[in-house]
């Protein structure tokens, strides 16, 4: 019989030394049960209201798959075809943030549809190493899954919705619910990281949130349950064995942390040479310092936030400036930021650039204090992301140009990082 209790059962203890546990009606809870009645923060989101959000994510097409805007339902279609091996990926450029003690959650809206067989689709936050995923597979069956190479290979601890711990949404369970497949879904995850900690999938339908299955790692497991909690979010559809084609829509997604937000992290930062940079030509963009992420040792999985910006000449010529997302630098040469554990290098070599998005500028009279709070990149949850599906980095870069010819420029800027 189904329960009126939507979010669990009632749990109790005959024993006095015990206090009754009771888990209230739609009452959502943290991975530690206390109840949600915190401030929350939202690190993240995406909507695709004018288009596939090319700046926001990434994408790899294989076997003639497509994906396409549908500009009426605010979405992205990702089709593939009848040839076994079609595939979509879509991934974040950026990893998502998180802070230890903080619970934090993923939401995302999507359409499956009737399951095709030999179609396989997945949604989460994940990559080819780490992350978790609701996966629908080939014969059309639903899995939670949780993705690790905590040991050195890639593991994955896949559970079947007949294994599923809390609501089956088979109209049996505690809510009552029976999953429709052919309907719009909301999926919700819950998740903490120390190296150990819960993962609750959930599904949020009318004014439930549904909990269908929690991996618990504490006094579970011997290893962490994956080896990093800043992951990409990420939707795959892939004809597995099928001898038709199949699609899956994306709508919007949200990452939130409990608490208010917090640029929490450690504070570092790099200049030019004191010697300045030479402006050589009049009126005239010149690179004088870039970053980017190493890209070792789990580097291009580091959140990095920038925090200021400073620049001038070396004699207060008046100067203009500019941010750069992603140029083409001519002679960069990359060296490791002098802080070990940082997990940027920097380049003052270049001597051009063309090409990429201006995302901040501005400039300094002469005498001018010209330090930039870069409140605006903040507020847009701007963070140094990866390109090619989290293989490379992108560049920020500064350029600057003087209103008199062979000025001297000079810059700093600084960031947060969170590793």
């Amino acid at each position: 019989m189904c329960d009126s209790i939507a979010n669990g059962p009632i749990r109790s203890s005959s024993s006095s030394r015990n206090p009754v546990s009771v888990q209230l009606a739609n009452v959502q809870s943290t991975s530690k049960y206390r109840m949600k009645v915190s401030t929350y923060s939202t690190d993240f989101f995406n909507t695709f209201q004018h288009g596939k959000a090319d700046d926001v994510w990434d994408e790899s097409l294989t076997s003639s798959a497509t994906v396409t805007w549908d500009s009426n339902l605010s979405s992205v279609n990702c089709l593939v075809t009848s040839t076994v091996g079609s595939k979509v990926i879509r991934q974040t450029k950026n990893v998502m943030r998180y802070i230890p003690g903080r619970p934090a959650e993923f939401s995302t809206a999507y359409f499956w549809g009737t399951p095709v067989s030999g179609i396989r689709k997945r949604l989460g936050q994940f990559d080819e190493n780490d992350g978790f995923f609701l996966e629908q597979d080939a014969t059309g069956e639903y899995y939670c899954v949780i993705r690790s190479s905590t040991t050195g290979s890639v593991v994955e601890n896949r559970v079947a919705r007949s294994s599923w711990n809390g609501d089956k949404l088979d109209g049996i369970g505690p809510s009552c619910i029976v999953l429709d497949k052919n309907t719009t879904q909301v999926i919700v995850v819950d998740y903490e990281w120390y190296g150990a900690g819960a993962i609750k999938f959930s599904f949020v339908i009318g004014d439930k949130t549904v909990i269908i299955h929690t991996f618990y790692s504490a006094n579970t497991l011997t290893k962490p349950w994956c080896s990093t909690p800043f992951i990409p979010m990420r939707v795959e559809i892939e004809n597995v064995s099928s001898v038709l084609g199949d699609s899956m829509f994306h709508f919007s997604q949200c990452h939130s942390s409990e608490g208010a937000s917090d640029n929490l992290g450690t504070p570092v930062s790099i200049s030019t040479p004191i010697t300045g940079i030479t402006l050589t030509s009049v009126n005239t963009f010149y690179p004088v310092l870039s970053i980017r992420l190493k890209s070792t040792n789990g580097s291009l999985h580091s959140v990095v936030i920038p925090q200021t910006l400073q620049e001038g000449t070396l004699d207060n010529t008046f100067v203009f400036f500019r941010l750069v997302l992603n140029p083409t630098l001519t002679g960069a040469s990359w060296t490791n930021h002098p802080t070990a554990e940082s997990s940027v290098q920097y380049d003052v070599s270049s001597s051009a650039y063309t090409g990429g998005t201006i995302i901040e500028e501005g400039f300094a009279a002469s005498g001018t204090n010209n330090i930039l709070l870069l409140n605006r990149i903040q507020s847009g949850n701007f963070q140094l992301g990866r390109t090619t599906l989290g293989t490379a980095s992108d560049i920020l870069t500064i350029v600057m140009a003087a209103t008199n010819a062979n000025k001297k420029g000079i810059a700093v800027l600084g960031w947060i990082e969170q590793r």
